[in-house]
C-alpha cells in the first residue's frame, strides 16, 4: 500500500484501488502534482481494510483486477459506504452508454485508456465530503441500479414511498420486471425513480411473476436521466407525451415562424430593390 499524506484544507483524499503498478503509482502521482493525496492499494480485500480505518472523498477501482473483482468493492461501498463517490475504470463503453453516468449519481465511468487530465477534473468534481458518515447512510436509487448494472448481479428489491410500495428485480445486472402500484414495466422504474423520498431494502431473490422491462438497464437510466434533466421523471405517461408533444408543436411554430420572417425579409429586399430601379 501506498499513502501520499501531504495534504491541504482543499486537497481530495483518493483511494486509488488498481492492481496494475505502474498505472496506479503514475495516477497517485498526477493527484499528488495537482495538490491531492491519495492511499492506493492492488487489491479488494486491502481497500475495504483501510475504508474500515480512514477517510476518504473518492474512491477510484478497476472493475477488473487480478487480485478480486472490483464489482464485490462496488457492493461493499454500496452497503458500507454509499456517501462516497466511485469512479469506476473500465474498458471503453459503446458509444453513448457512458452518458448515463454523467447526469450525475456517486458512480461515474473512466474509460481506458485513462486521460490523466479528465481524471484529475473528476476526482476534483466529485470535492470533499462535509459532515459525517456511517454505516446507515441512505443510497439514491439511482445509484444503487447503477451499480447493479455495473455487478451483473440478480437481485429483488422492495421500494417503500408515500404514495405506495413498489418491487423492481435485476437478473445479470438488467432489470427485467418492475411493479409500483397498478403501473408495470419501465413506466413503473421512471414513476419510482420520481419519487421524492422512500427507502428501499434488497430481500431474498426469487424470479419475478413476469418480465415486463426488456431493454437493458443502461437505456433506463439514460432516459431517466433525460426525463429528469427535462422536468419529466415522475409524471404518468399521459403527461409525459402530452408535454413532448407540446415541445414538438413549439418547436414546429418557431421554425414556421423563423421561415415566414426570412421569406418576409426578402420580399422586403426585393421591394426596395424594385423601388430603387425605378
Amino acid at each position: 500500500m501506498s499513502d501520499s499524506s501531504s495534504s491541504s484544507p482543499s486537497s481530495v483524499r483518493t483511494l486509488v484501488v488498481v492492481d496494475e503498478m505502474i498505472l496506479r503509482a503514475a495516477i497517485e502521482r498526477r493527484l499528488m502534482q495537482e495538490g491531492h493525496t491519495a492511499a492506493s492499494v492492488g487489491g479488494v480485500r486491502e481497500a475495504v481494510d483501510l475504508l474500515q480505518s480512514e477517510l476518504f472523498d473518492v474512491v477510484l477501482c478497476d472493475l477488473h483486477m487480478s487480485a478480486g473483482d472490483g464489482t464485490e468493492l462496488l457492493m461493499w461501498l454500496g452497503s458500507y459506504r454509499p456517501s462516497i463517490p466511485v469512479l469506476v475504470i473500465c474498458e471503453a463503453m459503446a458509444p453513448g452508454m457512458g452518458n448515463s453516468y454523467e447526469s450525475g449519481g456517486s458512480v461515474r465511468i473512466v474509460e481506458k485508456p485513462i486521460d490523466l487530465d479528465k481524471l484529475v477534473r473528476m476526482v476534483e468534481e466529485c470535492g470533499l465530503r462535509e459532515g459525517f458518515y456511517g454505516n446507515d447512510i441512505e443510497i439514491e436509487l439511482f445509484d444503487y441500479v447503477q451499480m447493479i448494472a455495473l455487478t451483473g448481479r440478480d437481485k429483488s428489491i422492495i421500494i417503500s414511498t408515500k404514495v405506495g410500495v413498489g418491487r423492481l428485480w435485476f437478473e445479470h445486472g438488467d432489470i427485467s420486471h418492475v411493479q409500483f402500484g397498478e403501473i408495470r414495466g419501465e413506466n413503473a422504474f421512471y414513476a419510482l425513480l420520481g419519487m421524492e423520498q422512500g427507502t428501499f431494502r434488497e430481500t431474498l431473490f426469487r424470479p419475478p411473476p413476469t418480465r415486463s422491462v426488456v431493454r437493458p438497464s443502461m437505456h433506463l437510466l439514460m432516459e431517466a436521466a433525460r426525463r429528469k434533466d427535462e422536468g419529466l421523471l415522475g409524471l404518468s405517461p399521459e403527461e409525459v407525451k402530452r408535454i413532448e408533444k407540446e415541445k414538438i408543436e413549439r418547436e414546429k411554430a418557431k421554425k414556421a415562424a423563423k421561415k415566414a420572417a426570412k421569406e418576409a425579409a426578402k420580399l422586403a429586399a426585393a421591394a426596395a430593390a424594385a423601388a430603387a430601379d425605378k
